[in-house]
């Protein structure tokens, strides 16, 4: 039995294809897929072949292995460990800032819109080296409002410090302006 995985490696949260083929004299039955210890979901071949669809939640490497039951003419058998390496969705974040320019004392809300795996944490505002703050993410998303005491330009960078699915991403530079 050979068992092979597309893509690999893969990244979270996309579909990785698991195919086990049999050779023998006409093999039936079934195939179960397994990650380590955790089945994955049983097949019936055609063919000699069975074909299972899946995808990882989190990153990491995968030791997944397809056992053989065996049939009435061919033996139970199982295939070696495919190593599958699971990585991280690339994340991207975009940043606005709502009303911009603004007075002197006015209140911006700055959003920050993070895209990648369900992305989930927090996002952390700086204008310069400044920390504005620190906001959740909701549905991607993470809001936070400021407000500047001087005249100038205030370029806001947001960064996302990422997830067990999703990696790391800053968004350089906003530029803001109060009057």
């Amino acid at each position: 039995m050979t068992l092979t995985g597309s893509p690999n490696p893969a990244k979270v949260g996309e579909a990785v294809t698991l195919t086990a083929t049999i050779t023998g004299n006409s093999p039936s039955g079934t195939v179960t897929f397994k990650s380590a210890s955790t089945t994955l979901g049983t097949v019936t071949l055609s063919g000699g072949v069975a074909t299972l669809t899946t995808s990882f939640a989190s990153a990491g490497n995968r030791s997944l292995t397809a056992s053989y039951g065996g049939d009435a003419t061919n033996t139970a058998s199982t295939s070696a460990v495919l190593r599958l390496p699971v990585n991280k969705t690339a994340s991207a974040i975009t940043v606005t800032a709502m009303p911009n320019p603004v007075v002197v004392d006015q209140t911006v809300t700055l959003k920050a819109t993070v895209t990648g795996n369900a992305p989930s944490g927090t996002v952390t505002f700086k204008s310069a080296s400044t920390i504005l703050g620190t906001a959740p993410l909701s549905a991607g998303e993470a809001t936070l409002t400021a407000s500047f005491a001087s005249v100038g330009n205030r370029p806001i960078t947001a960064s996302y410090g990422g997830d067990t699915s999703n990696t790391d991403s800053v968004f350089h530079v906003l530029a803001t302006s109060s009057r």
